[in-house]
């Protein structure tokens, strides 16, 4: 790992939970979203971005709603 990114996971320490989770998920799709780029026989599959971003809004937004 590079010291960027454990000094990015060890700012994130210090979040919210919710907010932990929600850069979690948005993490996580970024990297599926790379894989598949780099890998042109799954593109077909892959959502646009502003599919991707609006998955990513109701997750946080489910995320927030269950921590209220």
């Amino acid at each position: 790992m590079t010291s960027l990114l454990q000094q990015a996971f060890a700012q994130a320490e210090n979040l919210p939970e919710w907010e932990q989770d929600a850069l979690a998920a948005f993490i996580l799709e970024e990297i599926a979203a790379s894989y598949q780029w780099n890998n042109p026989s799954k593109q077909a599959k892959r959502p646009s971005s502003k599919i991707r971003q609006s998955q990513t809004s109701r997750q946080i937004r489910r995320i927030q709603l269950a921590q209220n």
